[in-house]
Parts: structure tokens; sequence; C-alpha cells
């Protein structure tokens, strides 16, 4: 790509954050099409904002598997992008438009084996979530440190609680 549209030229508004709407986002990318259709994955980095806190969002479109967000923070002492410090930041944007993974995050309890995550029961339909969901959601939770793996016990930790979201 080469690069986005122009300042002056009229974007939608709605639905042009790379966190919540990347096929938006990476639809305003200006230069050969043809090349983009032969791509295997679409990323790019934007600039967001989320309260008073900036952070650089890392995300796309994958035809292999679904992309997760990075939320990253610029450290420029080392002039290098790094996972954003504020956890319940990187949680809430992570998990912004995937109601069940925040669903199933909450649901898990402090400390929970991998049998007793496949048990969780989706509250709008009251059947067991779906086992890929949890799988991902698990990993993505273990890329992003909201819950620990402990080989030996065979049990995740939640690192990240509830009450401290909603401080």
């Amino acid at each position: 790509m080469h690069h986005l549209t122009k300042p002056g030229e009229s974007l939608p508004e709605a639905g042009s954050s790379l966190l919540t709407s990347p096929d938006v986002f990476l639809s305003r990318a200006r230069g050969s099409g043809r090349v983009l259709d032969f791509a295997q994955a679409r990323l790019a980095i934007s600039e967001e904002r989320a309260g008073g806190e900036t952070y650089y969002v890392v995300h796309g479109i994958n035809r292999s598997a679904a992309p997760v967000p990075l939320i990253l923070q610029f450290n420029p002492e080392t002039l290098c992008f790094e996972k954003h410090e504020n956890q319940q930041l990187r949680f809430e944007q992570v998990f912004f438009t995937r109601r069940k993974g925040r669903e199933i995050y909450e649901q898990w309890p402090d400390v929970f084996t991998w049998s007793d995550a496949e048990k969780l029961i989706d509250s709008k339909t009251g059947k067991a979530f779906n086992k890929d969901t949890v799988n991902k959601t698990r990993q993505t939770c273990l890329n992003e440190g909201f819950i620990t793996y402990n080989a030996d016990t065979k049990q995740y930790h939640k690192i990240l609680r509830l009450a401290e979201r909603q401080t």
C-alpha cells in the first residue's frame, strides 16, 4: 500500500477505526489494489485514543485466521513500540468488539483448568461456548498477559481481575 486517502478526501465517519473496523480502515488504502488481492494478510498501524490515553493499534485482515489487535505504546528512549503498560486499556480495546471473548474471560474463576474453561455457558444462548471461541480467547489472554499457565499444576491464573477493570 502506498498511503491512506488524503486528509482532504471525504471518509466515512463511522467505522474508520483500525481497532474496531479494520476492513473499513484498510479500504482507504491507495496503491495497487491488484497487489493487495494476492496478499495473505493486510496489516496497518494507526494512532488511536481511548479516554485520555493515546495508543497504537496494529491490526488488519488475515485470510487464514482472525487477527487480534496489538495495543502498543511508543517508547521514545528505545524508539520501539511495546505492549501498552496499561493492562486495563489493552483488555478493553482487545475485547471492544468481542463480546463472547469478554464474557468467557469474566466467567473464568481466578484459577481454572482447561476442562473448567470448556464448560462455560453463553448467557445469550444458554449453551456451552464453542470450543474454538474458548480456545482463541485463552490464547489471546495468554499472549496479552491477562492469564498465565502453570504447567506443573495444569492450571490457568487470571492476572487481570474484574474489580480492577471497574475502577
